[in-house]
């Protein structure tokens, strides 16, 4: 690998994700190399900026679609995006088994928006003034989630949703970026999604295990649990699963999980 035409590259618009796919390696070690380097990493805001600026619209985000859709939002055929958004719900969301909605509501009011510039366009409201939702679905995906057990009272018994393998990354960054969080304990890096249903996580380390050999642990913390994983080597093999092929993350959790194993300290 050459350093020098990745700093050049970089420094041309090309971003972490882009440059780690055409290097074959992990997006945390082409931050390792711009920081060896003193190269300031961009934000994917910032990235996306750089990137419409350059006239390419397509950077690390899917950019905003002016092409109006529907009020229950529902694609066609089953897609990355599609599976990204039901994990979003799954941890973020509300079933309203009275009017049939499905609801998304989240602090992060930028990324709702763009939640909603892929889905139904419907406007971002506040609510409770520090958090944001939007209505993404009718009865249709109301539906959708009745069909796979999943009703109104998620929290205690949530289900995983059938899928195939290929989309199961989606789901979970959806479902981390909801529920997820990231965090460091004596030069350690952790990682974890929580839930208030054991039976969900647990299906949830099972498809893992099954696509990628990793240790982590499942606890119990009053009446709520937890999915931890930890280990610079453990979360590396976890986030480049969770990012392959990535077409929507949210920016403030990727950057921090990135930042911290550019770290070289980080256990």
């Amino acid at each position: 690998m050459e350093e020098e035409n990745i700093i050049k590259e970089y420094g041309n618009g090309d971003g972490c994700m882009v440059l780690s796919s055409r290097y074959k390696c992990a997006p945390s070690t082409i931050h390792r190399i711009l920081k060896r380097n003193n190269i300031k990493i961009r934000t994917l805001g910032e990235a996306n900026r750089l990137s419409l600026k350059n006239g390419n619209r397509k950077s690390g985000l899917v950019g905003y679609n002016n092409k109006k859709r529907g009020y229950d939002y529902f694609p066609d055929k089953i897609n990355k995006t599609f599976m990204y958004i039901i994990g979003y719900i799954c941890g973020d969301g509300y079933i309203n088994k009275y009017n049939n909605n499905v609801e998304i509501s989240s602090k992060d009011y930028n990324h709702l928006v763009k939640l909603s510039n892929l889905t139904t366009f419907n406007k971002v409201r506040t609510d409770k003034r520090i958090y944001y939702k939007f209505i993404v679905g009718g009865r249709k995906l109301y539906n959708y989630f009745k069909l796979n057990g999943i009703d109104g009272a998620k929290s205690k018994t949530i289900k995983l949703i059938k899928m195939e393998d290929e989309y199961f990354s989606h789901f979970l960054r959806g479902l981390f970026d909801a529920d997820g969080c990231c965090w460091k304990n004596d030069k350690r890096i952790k990682l974890n999604i929580a839930s208030g249903c054991h039976d969900f996580l647990e299906e949830i380390k099972k498809r893992i295990k099954k696509l990628i050999n990793i240790e982590f642990g499942l606890y119990t913390k009053k009446d709520h649990f937890s999915l931890e994983i930890s280990g610079r080597n453990n979360v590396q093999m976890f986030t480049e699963f969770l990012y392959d092929d990535a077409d929507i993350y949210l920016e403030r959790k990727y950057d921090k999980i990135f930042g911290l194993l550019s770290q070289e300290w980080i256990r």
